[in-house]
Parts: structure tokens; sequence; C-alpha cells
């Protein structure tokens, strides 16, 4: 296997791993968040809130959007994909949040590092993948 095909291979099985254990993360509090807010007296409207942070998610799409076509360049990507997944690491901080305000917040946070990384993550994804086709590398991701 030639040098460059196997550093793409290696892009995109990083990629993708990193999105499922993102994706492992962010199921598991969101299959637990309104019983958690309920755990921490919230209203019953914080569970409605905390549908927005999914509208959070796509605002920030589009956000990470235009900064990641504005820059153009590798190096940028990288970065906004690294502080998406890096904003992730909020999730397990919910373990340590004391009331619902902060649970809230810690979810928006994630959401929105989420809204970050998605595009550059595809950018990059479909460039790794035009040898095998855009198609098949999108469904194995």
């Amino acid at each position: 296997m030639k040098f460059a095909s196997r550093r793409l291979l290696q892009t995109f099985l990083a990629l993708s791993l990193l999105s499922l254990f993102a994706d492992i993360i962010y199921e598991g509090a969101r299959s637990i968040g309104g019983a958690y807010l309920n755990l921490l007296a919230a209203p019953a409207i914080a569970a409605g809130i905390l549908g927005f942070g999914e509208l959070l998610s796509y605002l920030m799409r589009l956000v990470g959007g235009i900064a990641a076509q504005k820059a153009s360049s590798g190096k940028v990507y990288w970065i906004l994909i690294g502080f998406g997944y890096g904003v992730n690491l909020v999730i397990p901080l919910l373990a340590l949040a004391g009331s619902w305000e902060i649970a809230l917040i810690l979810f928006f946070l994630e959401r929105i590092g989420k809204g970050i990384r998605a595009p550059p993550r595809d950018v990059i994804l479909s460039e790794v993948t035009e040898g095998i086709g855009r198609g098949k590398g999108f469904g194995l991701h």
C-alpha cells in the first residue's frame, strides 16, 4: 500500500473511531438527560430547554461551516475538529454538576462542540474517501 493511501486510510479510521466514541458519550448522556435533570430538581421546562441544544448544534454548524470555508486550510479544519471533540469532554463533568442549570449548560456546550466540528470533519472525510467513493466513505463512517 502506498504511503499516501495508507495515510488516507489512517485518517479515515481515526475520524470514524473518534466520531463513534463521541457518539457513544453523547447518546449515553442524552438518554439520561431528562431523568438527570429531574434528579437535580429541575423544573419540567428544563427538559424542553434541553431540546434547544439541538437548535444550537445546527446553528453552530453554520458557523463552523463558514469558518472552515473562509480558512480553506487543512490546519484550520483540524483545529475546529479538535476543538469540537474537546468540548465533548464536558459530558463526563455532568457527574459533578451540582445544579440543573450547570447540567443544562454542559449539555449545551456539548451540542455547540458538535456543531463546530461537523462541517470541517465532513470536508476531510469527503477528501480522504474520494478514491473509494464518497457515498461508501460516509456510509462506513
